[in-house]
């Protein structure tokens, strides 16, 4: 019996031996998982899968339906759940960003301390610290408020489809420049963010949640960032949007003791021209 998760991420059961075109097929074949992906697999039906085998205790092998040779995807090659998940979510990141004029992912990779030194010091010194085997109010006491100041911290929704999940903001970093929110109450990223921004990062939380390691994104976004008040305390002025690099770092806490409801994530995301703090 294999599952077919169509082009919305819905699941039913069937006993295709390949995917339909929009989807992915999942099967197991004795000690491995066996996941087809189709030529022109929709970003919903990647997202439902990262869900589905995120917990897979046996290696995981991508393979591709008919035609699909040219996705960016390490095909016919065993790997864990996790090295999977990532190697989706990478995929996933690369269609949401096709044809977006806003912002674009150059790079994004797990995090390892060969190369935390290209990250600015403001959001990777948890790094030495982060163990995500432990529980998360066990792993947060390890970090004082100074900390995580840099840091939003979130967790996910109940919903886990790829048009429902919503992660909510229970913390914005301390003296973000952007988005500005004054009384801030726990938000949903939809909420905080407009389209298609929202969605962006509802993925990247999702990918680190399911590969269960931090990870670093490399990335150029088009923000319109609010200049100092003047001395005549002036409303801050916006000037007209220009490309910006940035770098992010997310932090999920995913014990296998927890619950996924319980999982929590830290996130961060500095401009590293101007050590600007962003959302």
């Amino acid at each position: 019996m294999k599952i077919q998760l169509d082009e919305k991420g819905q699941s039913r059961t069937v006993t295709s031996e390949r995917s339909e075109p929009s989807g992915v097929l999942i099967g197991r074949i004795k000690q491995a998982c066996i996941v087809d992906i189709g030529h022109n697999v929709s970003p919903q039906a990647l997202f439902a899968a990262m869900t589905y085998i995120r917990s897979m205790p046996f290696r995981v092998t991508l393979t591709c339906a008919q035609g699909g040779e040219d996705a960016p995807l390490p095909f016919d090659q065993a790997m864990t759940a996790s090295h999977s998940c990532f190697a989706i979510g990478h995929y996933l990141i690369s269609l949401l960003e096709k044809n977006q004029a806003y912002f674009k992912t150059t790079d994004i990779r797990p995090v390892n301390r060969t190369h935390v030194a290209e990250v600015p010091l403001i959001i990777h010194h948890l790094t030495d610290l982060f163990n995500y085997t432990l529980p998360t109010s066990t792993a947060l006491s390890r970090y004082s408020e100074d900390d995580l100041a840099p840091f939003s911290f979130i967790r996910p929704s109940v919903k886990q489809s790829f048009d429902e999940a919503d992660y909510m903001i229970m913390k914005l970093p301390r003296h973000q420049d952007w988005p500005a929110e004054d009384g801030f109450v726990p938000l949903s990223v939809g909420e905080l963010c407009a389209p298609p921004y929202d969605t962006w990062i509802n993925s990247l939380c999702h990918i680190a949640l399911c590969t269960k390691r931090p990870i670093i994104q490399f990335a150029e976004m088009r923000l319109a960032l609010k200049q100092k008040k003047t001395d005549d305390d002036k409303p801050a002025i916006y000037p007209e949007p220009e490309w910006h690099e940035i770098i992010r770092i997310i932090y999920p806490f995913a014990a296998p003791s927890e619950k996924p409801s319980n999982y929590r994530l830290l996130m961060g995301a500095v401009i590293p021209k101007t050590n600007q703090i962003i959302l």
